[in-house]
């Protein structure tokens, strides 16, 4: 384990350098070609509860499953839990807090770096630099949930005075930055909450954040996830064209495509089978991108949000 995978007792902005050896160990592969999404399922009683159980994010190797929930014997207000599995194709074991990237106030939205050993999420907890920040944690063994370092804050060049939340990390093989995605609504947006971009420079710091113009509208954007290959975005938007409920759009899953990772993105899609007039949000997709975790409180449920998932169907 090299030196700068440990959390030191210093500055944030010496931290977050830190993070560039971390965030680049997976170097991109190739994916297969996007097919049709098929109809999406509950992830079951064994994960999801009679509260809110949404923000999904499954680990590298597929054997892990974190999201954030509300229910019983937890610290906070909502904080990270994990469910387990042995193999890729076994249902999920049921879940247990994450007690070291939790705190008192509430987490959520937790993202893993392509190497496994880096995990982003938000929290409102104490020490940031706003209302909701965007926090980091480090581990040594990728395979290990529970020997996560304690939270650090990726600074006050990323984070605002205000919200930001819902991270999603992409390594660039073709510039060899690295892309951190994340909903604001600071000043400077289309909407109410919108994408916003940071590019990770070559000596680990941040640029300064920028509205993903294609991406947006005056409606509301949040919780991005992006395709290990760079080329396709999902995210959640109320935009005109979700599915309606008493004439006002809901909350559905977009995605959006482009042709390289130089290019801008082509107008969003709406992902139609996922979505309907209830609230479908805060999507992730898996490394190849053949399988979509995401949260909705449509019926038939366990709670008020649950955990489903979706795959892609070969043709």
């Amino acid at each position: 384990m090299e030196d700068s995978w440990k959390i030191r007792k210093t500055p944030v902005a010496v931290c977050v350098a830190g993070l560039a050896c971390l965030l680049l160990v997976t170097p991109i592969q190739a994916d297969k070609p996007s097919a049709d999404w098929s109809d999406p399922e509950n992830v079951g009683p064994a994960v999801n509860s009679s509260f809110d159980d949404q923000h999904p994010a499954v680990s590298p190797d597929g054997l892990s499953l974190y999201f954030v929930s509300n229910r019983l014997n937890g610290l906070g207000g909502s904080d990270i839990w994990v469910s387990h599995r042995e193999h890729r194709s076994p249902a999920w074991g049921f879940p247990v807090n994450i007690e070291v990237l939790n705190s008192t106030a509430s987490e959520f939205a937790p993202a893993f770096s392509p190497s496994g050993h880096v995990l982003l999420f938000g929290s409102d907890r104490a020490g940031g630099c706003g209302g909701r920040d965007l926090w980091m944690s480090v581990r040594k063994d990728k395979h290990d949930d529970f020997g996560w370092s304690a939270p650090i804050n990726l600074g006050c060049t990323v984070n605002s005075p205000v919200f930001d939340d819902g991270p999603a990390y992409f390594d660039d093989d073709e510039t060899g930055l690295g892309q951190l995605y994340f909903i604001s609504n600071r000043a400077g947006g289309l909407g109410d909450r919108d994408v916003w971009l940071t590019t990770k420079n070559w000596d680990g710091t941040f640029s300064t954040p920028t509205d993903v113009k294609e991406l947006n509208t005056a409606a509301t954007e949040s919780r991005p996830t992006i395709r290990r290959n760079g080329l396709e975005l999902y995210f959640t938007s109320t935009r005109p064209g979700s599915v309606a409920l008493n004439g006002v759009a809901s909350s559905d899953v977009w995605i959006a495509q482009r042709k390289s990772t130089l290019d801008a993105c082509l107008p969003p899609v709406n992902l139609g089978v996922l979505n309907t007039s209830a609230t479908e949000a805060a999507p992730s997709v898996s490394p190849n991108a053949r399988t979509l975790y995401f949260n909705s409180n449509r019926p038939g449920g366990y709670g008020g949000l649950d955990l489903y998932v979706t795959g892609q169907e070969e043709h």
